[in-house]
């Protein structure tokens, strides 16, 4: 149950029905004891503290579980180049305090998850570290690094029984002074979350993480920076490592060497969000998807959402590129082994420059290939004409983002003419960009944003 209660709460709703239903449900006292609070800011927060303790009376001596939810949102990996992990914190004076709820129910919490905001509210919370909850199964612990703006996150949950917290609660009041958290030795086996993408870390230190925390971790974003080191770590480590429960993983890599993914070395079976970001000095960039395939083949069709995206220093523009040989570019036939890999996949954004050739976009026009695919996101010389072809036959997508190059006058109006119908169903969107031809070779070998 939602605190403050929702009027739509089923179980209320229930007790509306009769006044047989209302007695059995006001004394059923399992149904009263799973809540989540949630911050918003209130001008007398004693009265929400005082209905949740009404409403918490009928779970009687029921085990509780409290779960406290905060405006610091978590963004989905998505389309968006710009988006980090979390957002900001607001924490209003009229917010509700955890400690107000947590300290009658110690002796009968089950289950606790926890938020501290090392910028707000950490002096007050870590000291829950310390409580001696006796009947405590599972706790929570989500931490935001907001000093400074790092918007970086970990999440550790601890079942019984407990380790030593002493040492996360140095680190913690370590982490409120400006340390970063990727400078502590936390608890990384008890981590469920770990959100640092606005720091950099080695290659070394990444594939530690993902060594300690690989049979409890559920969602990470990294910014790997490929070093000198790289070869060493590949022969001092036990690959692959098998993420058995990661299921959203979002990776910048810099610097990373020709031909050498990191995703050679890890398995990741149930994986539903996957992206990858290249941050390049140069370019073209050769896009080898072949290790991708191979890792999305063995996570068993999980797959919901993929992005391939490059990052240019000092650059955010659209720009054509002469294509260069040295540079080969990626075949159909591993494009379509790529597509047969994910089936289920409901958002794509595919490495800007890849050609989608007549008969994969054929493929996708039937649904043989990727049925559910909802979110198209492609930026390369592929056949406009086919493409719309091929999406018209499709009732299933509903958003695009193409950026195509101008070969006439003529075929630009048609390919506008198409974006707009695509449009006139007020549930789908199309963003179309057409750029002019590459003044090298008079054709559009491919984009970069």
């Amino acid at each position: 149950m939602a605190i403050p209660v929702s009027k739509t709460d089923v179980r209320l709703r229930l007790t509306w029905v009769c006044f047989a239903w209302r007695r059995l449900i006001l004394s059923t006292s399992s149904f009263w004891a799973d809540y989540q609070i949630l911050n918003r800011p209130f001008k007398d927060p004693s009265k929400v503290i005082s209905i949740f303790q009404t409403i918490a009376s009928r779970s009687r001596n029921h085990p509780l579980s409290l779960r406290f939810s905060t405006d610091f949102i978590r963004y989905e990996i998505g389309d968006h180049d710009d988006q980090v992990p979390f957002g900001t914190v607001g924490f209003d004076t009229g917010s509700l305090n955890p400690i107000l709820f947590i300290n009658p129910y110690v002796s009968r919490l089950k289950y606790l998850s926890i938020f501290i905001s090392l910028k707000h509210n950490s002096t007050a919370l870590v000291d829950l570290l310390r409580t001696a909850f006796s009947i405590l199964e599972t706790f929570d612990v989500t931490v935001a690094d907001d000093v400074n703006h790092r918007h970086s996150s970990f999440t550790i949950s601890r079942a019984r029984p407990f380790g030593p917290q002493a040492p996360l609660i140095a680190y913690i009041q370590r982490m409120a002074g400006g340390l970063s958290p990727l400078l502590c030795s936390l608890p990384w086996e008890n981590m469920t979350r770990a959100h640092f993408s606005s720091s950099i870390i080695t290659v070394a230190y990444f594939f530690g993480i993902m060594h300690h925390s690989q049979h409890r971790l559920l969602e990470a974003s990294f910014t790997i920076l490929f070093d000198a080191a790289w070869s060493t770590v590949r022969y001092s480590m036990q690959f692959p490592i098998v993420m058995t429960h990661l299921t959203h993983f979002y990776v910048r890599t810099i610097k990373c060497p020709p031909n050498i993914d990191i995703v050679r070395c890890v398995r990741m079976p149930n994986i539903k969000a996957f992206s990858v970001c290249r941050v390049e000095a140069t370019f073209p960039v050769q896009w080898d998807i072949t290790p991708y395939t191979m890792l999305f083949a063995a996570s068993h069709g999980s797959l919901e959402r993929l992005r391939f995206s490059l990052q240019y220093p000092g650059s955010e523009e659209v720009v054509l590129i002469h294509g260069n040989l040295s540079h080969p570019r990626t075949t159909s036939a591993s494009l379509r082994a790529l597509l047969e890999a994910v089936p289920n996949l409901e958002s794509l954004r595919l490495p800007i420059g890849t050609n989608i050739s007549a008969d994969v976009l054929a493929d996708l026009g039937s649904q043989t290939l990727l049925p559910r695919l909802s979110t198209l996101q492609l930026a390369s010389d592929t056949d406009g004409r086919l493409l719309f072809d091929a999406v018209r036959r499709r009732s299933t997508i509903t958003s695009l983002n193409l950026a195509l190059p101008s070969i006439s006058a003529a075929q630009d109006s048609w390919l506008r003419a198409e974006a707009d119908n695509f449009c006139l169903d007020a549930s789908r969107a199309c963003k179309l960009e057409l750029l002019p031809p590459c003044v090298v070779c008079k054709s559009c070998c491919a984009l970069i944003s």
